[in-house]
């Protein structure tokens, strides 16, 4: 006789398990939503049996009640419509209707997805229940986020049968939802419990928003640490009384001219407003590094903010051709695309956007003009909730949009940025000065303001404006640690004329000119 073995005892104990479906397993593995999972789980059962015309009660119609928090509906109504194909009451996917004419009566049924506000609760409701008394073999699901909702019974009768409610997630299940993101995606938290619990306040379509546009600011500054200042944390909690934008702007040193034209652009924008036509808001930023590109743009998106053209004040997101474009065919449009969406209800800030089209060794890159339509494309579908800045040297620029007809409709202002003055310059060196608690010894202003004078006579390409004094500060600060070093009684906040002296002597730039003629 065959011995028995205990292993084979437990193998047929597994076989008698029930196993879950494609279909079930799809929706356990949706975030939240518990109570909604256990009723489609029943309606599931009851749709095999109704199938089978077991009961005489009921139907197969839903309500879908949502939150203003409500994500992942559209997945929850595709599993329903998958259940109810996977139980052949149904054929094919589901219909969102917007015109009642278009429901039709069909052999195998359809599911018809109806999208309902407050606004006219009762006439649509009686114009839906005579479509669903004309062609009673579909399937007509309700989604609704209005609070309403419930009294919608009053006027639909027996009409839906099954009621399903998307609560608000708990915070227990963002921070599930918030570590899982994190994790696939090899990021961590700079300061982990304050940035999740700062996310936290968000509904979940925010913070997976807030956490995609957290990444792709980690992603160019090539990190995968996620710091608070990437989420611009600090910007949401400042109080009430902080500095309106157009005063911040006021306050930047020089820029005269791009002042003048910021203050031309919002009245256009605040005017159109009011007579109820909104202008398209995108822009072009032209000019060399360190002039305040970056600067301005923040401070036009809080102005757009304040205006209420834009809803997210906090929500401004700098990207470069890394974080647009993908390595492999088809890859790059959805790239794009989600970069373009998390930046929503804010400004998108495109330094160096020459670059997309042209590869490392200045060649036409295919993936650059994938990306470049799909921009175009993104930039007309959400021209009223998205500003997208393109920003860099001006010919390149302009060789750029002459190059993509698509751009030219679609950007409405110009922006260029001129160059720093020797005085504008040594105006943000002392700013930093300040703000460092630093001292400049008698005279170091002229040699300073000499140096700057110096490399702007003798310009380069690469010629960096505000990048040049912060360059020329941190040196400066070198210097003075290495003579504070062998020094008793230290002057710690000072900077002498011999500091700066040292450095600007090293690092100045030297006349490239020739004298050309004959030797006397």
């Amino acid at each position: 006789m065959e011995q028995f073995k205990e292993e084979d005892f437990e193998e047929k104990l597994e076989e008698k398990k029930p196993r879950k479906s494609g279909i079930i397993q799809r929706l356990d593995e949706i975030l939240g939503y518990q109570t909604a999972k256990e009723t489609i789980k029943l309606y599931n059962k009851y749709a095999g049996q109704y199938r089978k015309n077991k009961f005489n009660i009921g139907n197969l119609n839903m309500i879908i009640d949502c939150t203003q928090e409500s994500y992942e509906y559209d997945a929850i109504i595709s599993i329903i419509n998958d259940i109810l194909i996977a139980k052949k009451i149904v054929k094919g996917k589901y219909t969102k209707i917007q015109n009642y004419n278009s429901v039709k009566n069909t052999e195998g049924s359809e599911v018809y997805v109806f999208q309902m506000d407050d606004s006219s609760l009762r006439y649509e409701a009686s114009k839906l229940v005579r479509i669903m008394e004309e062609y009673p073999n579909n399937v007509y699901i309700l989604v609704s986020k209005s609070e309403k909702i419930k009294s919608i019974r009053k006027y639909t009768g027996n009409w839906f049968y099954w009621d399903i409610v998307l609560e608000k997630l708990t915070d227990t299940e963002k921070r599930k939802q918030i570590a899982k993101v994190v994790e696939e995606n090899s990021f961590k938290f700079e300061n982990e419990e304050r940035t999740i619990e700062y996310l936290c306040t968000k509904p979940i379509v925010e913070i997976e928003r807030t956490l995609f546009a957290g990444m792709v600011n980690a992603d160019f500054h090539r990190s995968k640490v996620l710091k608070e200042e990437y989420f611009n944390m600090e910007e949401e909690s400042k109080p009430k009384n902080e500095k309106r934008a157009m005063q911040k702007l006021d306050e930047l040193i020089g820029l005269d001219s791009v002042k003048e034209q910021v203050k031309k652009i919002m009245a256009y924008v605040k005017i159109h407003k009011e007579r109820g036509s909104m202008p398209t808001l995108h822009m072009c930023m032209t000019g060399n590094p360190g002039t305040g590109k970056t600067t301005v743009a923040r401070i036009i998106g809080e102005i757009f903010s304040e205006l209420e053209v834009l809803d997210n004040k906090s929500n401004f997101l700098e990207a470069s051709r890394d974080n647009l474009i993908a390595g492999y065919v088809g890859q790059t449009a959805l790239k794009t695309k989600e970069v373009i969406d998390s930046a929503l209800g804010g400004v998108l800030f495109i330094d160096e956007a020459y670059s997309l089209v042209l590869g490392v060794d200045e060649r036409k890159n295919d993936f650059g003009h994938e990306c470049i339509a799909t921009l175009i494309k993104e930039m007309e579908n959400n021209r009223q909730e998205l500003c997208v800045i393109l920003a860099g040297y001006k010919e390149e620029m302009k060789n750029l949009i002459e190059a993509n007809t698509g751009f030219e409709s679609r950007i409405q202002f110009y922006i260029d940025f001129p160059d720093y003055t020797e005085e504008e310059l040594y105006e943000i060196f002392m700013l930093k000065v300040k703000q460092e608690k630093f001292v400049i010894e008698d005279g170091g202003k002229e040699v300073v303001i000499e140096y700057f004078k110096n490399e702007i006579d003798n310009k380069k390409e690469s010629f960096g404006n505000g990048r040049l004094v912060r360059n020329l500060f941190e040196k400066i600060k070198f210097e003075q640690a290495l003579r504070l070093v062998n020094q008793d009684g230290k002057d710690y906040d000072l900077i002498t004329v011999d500091d700066i002296s040292c450095v600007t002597e090293k690092i100045k730039t030297t006349s490239l000119k020739r004298n050309i003629g004959f030797a006397s």
